[in-house]
């Protein structure tokens, strides 16, 4: 039960927090990308966790599939960014090669933490 109201939390925290970053927090605040992708890798893993009580997913596996499942939402994020023109740097620069891989690590670091504490609830 625990896990699906830290799942909604998480899920509006992100938001709550995304809209100081649109009005241009993400560039004033270097720390501020990080801490979003961090949360946000959260929200997305405690999401896919509470998703896998809701339809009983039991496998063996499931929290190496939360990760996973964060790590290919952060990937799609990172592709919605360059679609948009959201990244920050210009495409194909050592700039935002390494700032995309940053993204994806934080994305990882936030699965991580969803894992952990899907685990410690099942206990």
């Amino acid at each position: 039960m625990y896990i699906y109201i830290g799942a909604l939390i998480a899920a509006v925290a992100t938001a709550f927090f995304h809209f100081p970053g649109l009005d241009g927090w993400y560039m004033e605040y270097w720390w501020y990308d990080i801490f979003m992708h961090i949360l946000g890798g959260f929200a997305v893993g405690l999401l896919i966790a509470s998703s896998m009580m809701v339809f009983g997913y039991k496998s063996p596996r499931r929290l190496f599939h939360i990760v996973l499942g964060t790590l290919l939402i952060g990937l799609a994020w990172e592709y919605f960014e360059v679609y948009f023109e959201l990244t920050g740097y210009p495409l194909g620069s050592q700039l935002y090669y390494i700032d995309t891989l940053i993204d994806v690590a934080d994305d990882i670091i936030g699965g991580l933490m969803a894992m952990y504490v899907f685990s410690r609830s099942r206990r």
